[in-house]
């Protein structure tokens, strides 16, 4: 109610001679809107259905989350075996040092040379590792197309 009164309702009450029905009319419809626009979204309803925080908890304290089925951060997807395993043949081909820097970057988000800067390592080190990563990739991705069109391993 506090926000559809501080709203700018009073403009389409005109030159003041509205009459009382007219105005609580006015007021109730903004103080309607006003409570849809605060309401928070896992309350609201969409199609007529509601929307679930994954926070909530289930029972025996567990979360929705954790009812998920194959749920995983995407930190835990980083340090588990690849889904796509050309990922894995790839980083195979890196040295150690090169290849904890590849998955730094993947985990931040960061600059190459951000990511290399964070490991202790020259900031050209984390281009070196993005082009050798580039370059595999493609080599990897010719391969298998070379297979794939029947040329054989």
């Amino acid at each position: 109610m506090e926000m559809a009164l501080l709203g700018d309702w009073v403009e389409a009450l005109g030159g003041g001679c509205a009459h009382d029905p007219f105005i609580t009319d006015l007021l109730h419809r903004h103080r309607k809107t006003e409570h849809k626009r605060l309401q928070p979204l896992w309350e609201r309803r969409v199609q007529g259905k509601r929307t679930a925080l994954l926070s909530r908890p289930v029972g025996d304290g567990l979360t929705l989350a954790d009812a998920l089925p194959g749920a995983q951060s995407p930190e835990a997807l980083l340090d588990d075996a690849f889904i796509d395993d050309r990922i894995s043949t790839v980083l195979s081909q890196l040295p150690h040092a090169d290849t904890e820097i590849a998955l730094s970057w993947a985990r931040t988000g960061g600059s190459w040379a951000e990511t290399a800067d964070s490991a202790g390592q020259e900031a050209t080190y984390g281009e070196r590792v993005r082009r050798k990563l580039k370059r595999l990739g493609s080599e990897c991705k010719r391969r298998q197309e070379h297979v794939v069109r029947g040329g054989g391993a």
